[in-house]
């Protein structure tokens, strides 16, 4: 509904770097992709612009992304990775009686991060909507308003991940369809998805792209260890799991039917252009929902209430329920990674642990949970009843709803908040990534 968001934001940050970059990894002026065309990234040195980011170098072992050791310098607020020598690698990887120990007074021990991952996250999340300051954002867009930042900068969030890496995790590890990977595509209304069985080689994947199908990777930060930094850093600001995908989409198409989802998105856009298009919800019950949508029709949603191209650079926030749709230009490839966070993650989530809890404990301790129903409440109680005219009946139901709502009154002193708390704690824990340990946290750990 209109009624529930504030008009949309749209903010310009100033461009911060002087060098001609139009962000992308790929030809957007061909809907052809191949392996053959896609540059192999070998990097020795990058600016980063966010506390987050690890090595440069990705494993090629497992499908667990590991943080190899580098040093780093700030420089004008930005994290800037310095390439170490072969033999400082071997020296740390040595062990010996110099080697660094955990309680070894050596002046030379590596030093553990005086930030706590907290500070950490939201230094991160500073970082992704910069320029809005933080406290600014909660009052008065979090959950109730989209917010498009045009930063006319597209190397801002290159570092994250490219088409090149992405290329790469096809051909390194045992990426599968459906448990890892969509293809999709969307026309005439109607969405598809054309996932064969077994593992996603590149040349399956490329060779769909190349016939109009968008690309939807479900968790690359299994993959790759910039996207696993990222979501294993803002789950300790957001005190949640913090997921991510990924979307590349071919010139001209459109992978997804228009739909609202029940996770807060964050869309970064990584390479090329998208166009964007937001919808309120469509009734009151829509609101911050707690499951997504099916695919929904065009003249079910509206007008939209944002109508937005994404260059690189930029970021798209929208909340949970606002209906949305998205296409790649013409002229241009699509690449972005959206970031969730806040799934089942709200007061009545809260309540579906306590509730239950303060009732078991209410029964146990107090007697008056324990007394027994009137004997003829069926006959006045119930669908058939509601509508009686008669005036014994809505007495008797009159009293019946009183008693309840004083048990319920009762209930919440009853209630083991903390509980609760730590329940939806665990299921944090079963949820998150493992911690993004530093280099020195590392030597403190088995």
């Amino acid at each position: 509904m209109d009624s529930f968001y504030r008009k949309p934001l749209k903010i310009s940050s100033e461009k911060k770097s002087g060098k001609k970059d139009d962000g992308r990894a790929i030809n957007p002026s061909t809907a052809t992709i191949h392996p053959l065309n896609v540059k192999k990234e070998r990097v020795d040195s990058i600016s980063i612009p966010g506390p987050f980011i690890g090595s440069d170098t990705e494993s090629t072992h497992s499908s667990t992304p590991g943080r190899k050791t580098s040093k780093v310098s700030k420089n004008n607020g930005c994290v800037k990775k310095v390439k170490k020598s072969l033999n400082n690698k071997r020296n740390l990887k040595t062990k010996s009686k110099n080697a660094l120990q955990p309680g070894s007074s050596t002046k030379k021990k590596l030093k553990v991060s005086e930030k706590s991952s907290i500070e950490e996250g939201r230094e991160t999340f500073a970082w992704i909507i910069h320029p809005v300051p933080i406290d600014d954002y909660f009052s008065t867009t979090w959950e109730k308003r989209p917010l498009h930042i045009c930063r006319e900068d597209p190397s801002y969030y290159k570092a994250l991940i490219t088409t090149a890496k992405l290329d790469a995790i096809l051909r390194e590890h045992n990426v599968e369809f459906t448990k890892n990977l969509d293809i999709t595509s969307y026309q005439n209304e109607q969405r598809e998805t054309h996932n064969p069985d077994g593992r996603a080689l590149p040349a399956q994947v490329w060779e769909a792209y190349n016939e109009g199908c968008s690309i939807r990777m479900l968790n690359p930060q299994a993959f790759n260890e910039h996207v696993f930094a990222l979501c294993a850093v803002l789950q300790e600001f957001f005190g949640c799991m913090v997921g991510a995908n990924l979307y590349l989409t071919p010139p001209g198409t459109q992978g997804f039917a228009p739909h609202y989802d029940d996770i807060e998105a964050f869309v970064i856009q990584l390479e090329g252009k998208k166009h964007w298009r937001l919808y309120s919800p469509r009734e009151p019950n829509e609101e911050l929902p707690r499951f997504s949508s099916e695919n929904l029709l065009e003249k079910d949603i509206g007008k939209p209430i944002m109508d937005v191209v994404l260059e690189a650079g930029d970021l798209l926030y929208f909340p949970r329920g606002t209906i949305h749709q998205a296409n790649a230009l013409p002229d241009s490839h699509s690449f972005h990674i959206t970031v969730s966070c806040y799934q089942k993650n709200s007061w009545g989530d809260f309540l579906l642990k306590l509730i239950p809890a303060a009732l078991e404990a209410a029964l146990e301790e107090d007697v008056e949970f324990r007394r027994g129903l009137p004997q003829d409440y069926l006959q006045y109680m119930g669908v058939a009843h509601c509508e009686n005219d008669s005036v014994i009946i809505n007495r008797k139901r009159t009293e019946f709803i009183s008693k309840l709502k004083s048990l319920t009154q009762k209930l919440f002193s009853h209630a083991p908040v903390d509980a609760a708390a730590d329940q939806m704690g665990k299921d944090f824990i079963r949820d998150a990534l493992p911690p993004d340990l530093k280099d020195g946290s590392k030597l403190y750990t088995d």
